[in-house]
Formats: structure tokens, sequence, C-alpha cells
């Protein structure tokens, strides 16, 4: 069975989550927190496979904590859950080291793929967000053959 630490500040949320995880096999919850320094002690007691960390506390990023917490857990896998959606944030989160985003939107199906990714191993994006990114990066491609055309015919001038 998969253990699961859930870290929002939230309280509906965290007891939205507390009956979702009684509902989905292979799953448990085992621990919950409601603050940074209360997700690094209670990871520190319980050893979950998986946090499921929320994005800000009391306006503090969470992602601060994530090179700490894979100091001291090299195996945990974190899954951000975030109502923020933006490429530039999911972009900051994966290069502090997290291992999945999670919109807050997300479907138990949704959640359920998630956490089976992460425990294969593999990173996951909620749909909406991989959505954004592909089109964010179909853009960029776009803009720099438009960039590389231009300056090509400056060239010919």
């Amino acid at each position: 069975m998969t253990q699961i630490v859930v870290a929002d500040d939230h309280p509906v949320v965290l007891g939205g989550l507390r009956l979702m995880f009684e509902n989905i096999a292979d799953y448990k919850l085992v621990g919950e927190a409601s603050s940074l320094k209360e997700t690094l002690t209670t990871c520190s007691n319980v050893r979950p496979d998986i946090l499921i960390l929320d994005l800000n506390f009391d306006g503090k990023s969470s992602l601060d904590l994530v090179p700490e917490l894979h100091a001291r857990f090299p195996a945990l896998k974190i899954l951000v859950f975030s109502a923020y959606h933006s490429v530039g944030l999911v972009k900051k989160a994966l290069e502090a080291g997290v291992q999945g985003y999670l919109l807050k939107d997300a479907s138990k199906t949704e959640w359920v793929e998630a956490l089976g990714m992460l425990v294969q191993g593999k990173m996951y994006l909620s749909k909406q967000i991989s959505g954004l990114a592909f089109k964010l990066n179909e853009f960029q491609n776009t803009y720099k053959t438009f960039d590389r055309i231009i300056k090509g015919m400056q060239f010919q001038q």
C-alpha cells in the first residue's frame, strides 16, 4: 500500500482529500500537515511514499522546502496540488524537483492516474497544464521560425 501525506493550509482541502483517500484502493493517507514546518515533521515521523504539497502556505512558497525534503527523503515523490496553472509556476516546481503537478479541479480519476504515474517513477502534469505547455512550445517554435524568416529577409535586402 502506497503511503501518502497531504500538506495544505486549508482545513476544508485536507478534509476533502481525507475523504477521497478513504475510497481509493492501494493508497493510504498516513499524515496531514497544515504548515511547512509541520510538513517536514510529519514526513520525518511517517516516511510517506508520496507527499501531496500545496504550492503556497500563508504566502510562502512550498517549493523552498522541496530540496530539503529530497535531501532527507531521497525516495519521496512530491506531487504539487495547486489552483495555479501558469506554465511559469509549473516550470519552477519541476525545477525545484517535484515529480508532478496536479490542479485542484482534478477529478478522482485524474488523481488515481497521477498517483499511479508517480508510483511507477514517472512524472505527471495535469492535462490542462500539458495542453498549455504544448501550446506554449508550439508558439515559441512558430516565433523562432518567423524570427529566422525575418532575419533572413533582412540579410537579403
